[in-house]
């Protein structure tokens, strides 16, 4: 079921590859599935196209704890803030 998600949020993303909601999307399953790379990489993009987002912030404050990064993760949830 994840991997057609993947699939699908992928393709998504080849027809609209600035779509905060995609990147997100697809960024938070890659953390679930703990491809750490990828997720940084879609997390931090949609961060740049949308730097005020709550919602990619927080993304990237929960990459940061599932990696183990108690600071980084604290400082990306202060910024969504």
């Amino acid at each position: 079921m994840k991997e057609q998600a993947v699939a699908l949020l992928r393709a998504a993303l080849a027809s609209a590859p600035d779509d905060v909601n995609v990147l997100v999307s697809l960024g938070l399953l890659e953390v679930e599935a703990r491809d750490f790379g990828q997720a940084r990489r879609h997390l931090e993009r949609a961060a740049s196209v949308a730097p005020r987002s709550a919602e990619a912030l927080s993304a990237l404050a929960a990459l940061e704890g599932a990696r183990g990064d108690a600071s980084a993760s604290f400082i990306a949830w202060e910024k969504a803030r």
